[in-house]
């Protein structure tokens, strides 16, 4: 009990000592009564403690009581003031080392060493800077997680509808009499794989070698449908005949009847095959698709790790293409139809 009576005290006497008006009041007593203190220290000699005690009743005592208060009032108004005049000149000195720390010294910085000081308001500015581009670049990355998404989904989708065999209509007996590819060429070509090779001599790209669209040309060749064979390392070259223009027609116009009159199936196949082609467009530069594809279907390769052979990866994955054969680090590839497809659009 005791303990605790002392420790309470003491904080009580230590939390008063720290009190600036508590000091400033006693400096004050101190310097209007010093002549108090000076005499309880400096007695003469001979003089008995009962003559010291006097002396200070009388010094001390001798006043009134409102003769004391108000002594205590000026001493209260004193000890105010001057802790009013020292707190004004902790503060004027504290604005003082402020200017010199943040105003004076970085501008010298700034004059004589403009490379190893920045201001804050620029260091704030870059911060703002930089958080407004990371706050972007989330965002792009977000966007570009959903249309990767979205691709990979289309991607799915078109696998899966070009694994499931389709069904197209069987054309009638007199549909056969009338068409030429049927009636000339009877070799089980597809409609598809021909318009695809009358393409390549529309365009004056070669009929590569070892594909099924070298076998084609050759037929067509045969058959008058091509003219002016020109051969080279890429492949065989063609020309259109009349025939042959008319057959590319005649073609184009049995593929375009057989897409109206396709099962849900086939238009959903279509319509995916549309939307995957608008997401390359989006993804992918115009000009870079251009370049892969005539590239292509001029018979050249693409060098690995080359911007080419990365466009090229993506359009394979995609069945834009297909990839042939590798030589020496260069890739080959061949434009499938729904590359032309693509072709098209470009």
């Amino acid at each position: 009990m005791l303990d605790k009576v002392l420790v309470s005290f003491s904080e009580n006497i230590g939390r008063n000592t720290k009190n600036p008006f508590l000091g400033s009041l006693v400096l004050i007593w101190v310097i209007r009564n010093w002549s108090i203190l000076y005499a309880a220290f400096a007695f003469e000699k001979g003089l008995t403690i009962q003559s010291k005690i006097d002396f200070l009743n009388q010094r001390i005592c001798a006043n009134t009581f409102w003769e004391i208060a108000g002594q205590f009032g000026i001493n209260v108004g004193l000890a105010v003031l001057l802790l009013v005049v020292i707190y004004f000149l902790i503060n004027g000195t504290r604005a003082i080392t402020n200017l010199f720390e943040n105003r004076l010294t970085p501008w010298i910085y700034e004059l004589t060493a403009p490379d190893k000081i920045v201001l804050k308001k620029e260091y704030d500015r870059l911060n703002v800077r930089i958080e407004q581009l990371g706050e972007k670049i989330k965002k792009e990355r977000d966007e570009r997680l959903k249309a990767q998404s979205d691709v990979d989904a289309l991607e799915e989708r078109l696998k899966e509808n070009l694994e499931r065999p389709s069904e197209q209509p069987q054309a009638s007996q007199s549909e056969k009499s009338n068409s030429p590819l049927i009636d000339d060429l009877e070799t089980g070509f597809s409609n598809e794989d021909v318009s695809y090779t009358l393409n390549l001599a529309k365009n004056h790209n070669p009929v590569r070698p070892e594909t099924k669209y070298e076998a084609i040309g050759l037929k067509l060749f045969e058959l008058g449908y091509f003219y002016n064979k020109r051969e080279s390392d890429k492949g065989n070259n063609y020309e259109l005949t009349n025939a042959g223009e008319q057959l590319m027609s005649q073609i184009d116009e049995s593929l375009r009847s057989s897409a109206k009159d396709s099962k849900p199936d086939q238009k959903e196949k279509s319509n995916i095959e549309q939307k995957l082609i608008d997401k390359t467009l989006e993804e992918i530069e115009i000009d870079d698709l251009r370049d892969v594809l005539d590239e292509i279907l001029n018979g050249n390769g693409f060098e690995y790790a080359s911007y080419q052979y990365d466009v090229a990866k993506v359009l394979n994955r995609r069945n834009f293409i297909t990839f042939l054969s590798s030589e020496e680090g260069i890739y080959s590839y061949e434009v499938t139809p729904l590359g032309n497809r693509l072709l098209e659009k470009l």
